[in-house]
């Protein structure tokens, strides 16, 4: 089951229910077990690459504090040790406003406080709208590139990234270390493929 439309309206019961129906990672939802250790750029180019995936093929939903199992289904509940909430909220809206070009707008940041036993915290959920100004990647650098989604699904890659590329387009998909998936993106003309991947 999907989380609310509302993000304002998320709350721990929807989390729970998540696990409880054995929900699956996809195209529009993906967890992550534990918020970075540390905002160094490593962190910071993967949480970007994160969220333009999303913006790139759709929109969907970033879940920081839900593990998975095996199977990419969501696992538990793992409370986040976040001292300042708001401020961890502001800080990821922040990078995104940063980093991200051209800008992404409409991005919703949302602390869930969450308890499993006798640990409390909190869950970050991070709803990302799909983008009508075109690619979304990471500002310039010798390596920008942009972000169409993951997964170990060739058919399902391509039918993501069919959508959001150049018309008319040659389309070349091959899948890399993990479950990342890479494609270039080659126009009729000249010297203006576009690479798809991951930001490093």
């Amino acid at each position: 089951m999907p989380l609310p439309p509302r993000l304002t309206d998320v709350t721990q019961a929807n989390l729970d229910q998540l696990i409880s129906e054995n929900t699956r990672e996809g195209p529009h939802l993906d967890f992550k077990r534990d918020m970075p250790v540390a905002w160094n750029n490593e962190a910071k180019h993967e949480f970007l690459a994160d969220v333009t995936a999303f913006a790139n093929s759709g929109g969907g939903d970033l879940v920081f504090g839900v593990d998975e199992d095996g199977q990419a289904q969501a696992s538990a509940v793992v409370p986040q040790a976040v001292a300042n909430p708001d401020q961890e909220v502001r800080r990821m809206q922040d990078f995104l406003l940063n980093l991200a070009e051209p800008r992404l707008p409409g991005v919703q940041v949302q602390a869930v406080p969450v308890t499993v036993g006798a640990a409390s915290g909190h869950a970050i959920v991070v709803r990302v709208p799909q983008s009508w100004a075109g690619l979304i990647g990471s500002k310039p650098t010798s390596t920008s590139s942009y972000v169409m989604g993951y997964g170990s699904d060739n058919s399902m890659f391509q039918k993501f990234a069919r959508s959001s590329c150049v018309p008319r387009a040659k389309l070349n998909v091959f899948v890399t270390f993990g479950p990342s998936v890479w494609a270039r993106c080659c126009p009729a003309k000249p010297h203006t493929a576009l690479l798809m991947g991951h930001c490093w």
